[in-house]
């Protein structure tokens, strides 16, 4: 009498593993399907602003659902990076951060972009390189992630003609 008890006790040990391991590689292959999925989110765009050496940031939605952002805080050097190369290719010198600086940008603002929503934020380059003079320029803008497990964004390259 013993006997079959002790073999439905295995069996059912037996399923229940099994059901476990099922379960277990559902939840890994949909992680993995997550992870490599394209992720819908913000786009930066560049722009000629208002004046000569004035930029237009734009922060487009490009996902699904809402998304909250900070298009800019006091702090924005260490948030939104300028990068302008010269005619040869070679990058032009950063100004340098000082403590209590105010930021480049002209508008102080955080936003809930709606799915294909833009916000733009205006960008002096004078705060934030030295322009050595007149000439061609290209300038790109790369934003510190704004969700953990996110990578820095980075808009288009923007042709400059200084005169």
């Amino acid at each position: 009498m013993g006997e079959p008890r002790k073999d439905r006790t295995l069996l059912g040990l037996a399923a229940g593993s099994l059901v476990f391991l099922a379960v277990l590689a559902a939840v890994v292959f949909a992680q993995k399907r997550l992870r490599s999925a394209p992720r819908e989110g913000l786009v930066l765009t560049l722009a000629p602003g208002d004046a000569p050496r004035h930029l237009r940031l734009t922060y487009s939605n490009a996902g699904s659902e809402p998304r909250s952002v900070v298009l800019f805080s006091e702090d924005a050097g260490a948030e939104v990076i300028v990068r302008v190369r010269d005619e040869r290719g070679e990058l032009v010198p950063e100004v340098p951060a000082l403590p209590g600086d105010v930021t480049a940008v002209s508008t102080a603002v955080r936003a809930m972009l709606a799915p294909g929503e833009a916000r733009s934020v205006a960008l002096d380059l004078d705060r934030f390189v030295r322009l050595p003079g007149p000439g061609q320029y290209t300038v790109t803008v790369d934003r510190a992630a704004l969700w953990p497990n996110e990578p820095r964004l980075r808009s288009n390259e923007l042709s400059l003609s200084l005169r």
